[in-house]
């Protein structure tokens, strides 16, 4: 922004004119509001005219408001993906279930997942479990060997290979 005061009247037509080249699953941006906050950050309300028929549930406010930083198109238009993708990001949280719980869902008690966490890290109650630890251990290891990387014969492999046996005896799996 700098120390330059901004001419409202133009920013405001540059702002409208960016969104109006915007669009998202078939809806389109309209510049609402702006207000100006006391440390110089920008409140900017936006309109969006939903398409009929428009299958993504997060959008169905029809309104989005941002905090920019600078009023400025590309600050805008950054805010705005970002926004976006905040808005599907909660909308698979509140969706996405195991066995009937919405872990990520930010209706569940916040102070009920941290019991819960602190409890499941305790191991003590866990080691009177044989058949759930061998179980949490074959789950563990398929992830792992999941993640091991892939490497092609060849000279670099081969050298890869003399530089991890140099660390032996290692722990995990080596690369395959």
């Amino acid at each position: 922004m700098g120390d330059s005061p901004i001419d409202e009247g133009e920013i405001t037509k540059v702002l409208r004119n960016c969104l109006q080249q915007v669009e998202y699953a078939g809806a389109n941006f309209q510049l609402w509001n702006m207000e100006m906050r006391y440390k110089g950050q920008w409140l900017v309300d936006i309109f969006m005219e939903l398409p009929n028929g428009c299958d993504l549930p997060e959008l169905e406010t029809g309104e989005i408001t941002l905090l920019l930083t600078q009023l400025d198109a590309n600050t805008l238009l950054f805010a705005l993906m970002d926004q976006l993708l905040a808005m599907s990001n909660d909308h698979v949280n509140q969706i996405f279930s195991y066995a009937g719980f919405r872990r990520f869902s930010r209706t569940v008690d916040l102070n009920k997942i941290a019991r819960m966490s602190v409890i499941l890290r305790q191991q003590g109650h866990l080691n009177s479990d044989q058949e759930f630890l061998q179980a949490f251990e074959r789950a563990n290891e398929a992830t792992d060997r999941t993640r091991i990387p892939r490497l092609h014969p060849g000279p670099l492999a081969e050298r890869r290979f003399r530089e991890l046996n140099e660390f032996a005896p290692l722990q995990g799996m080596l690369p395959k």
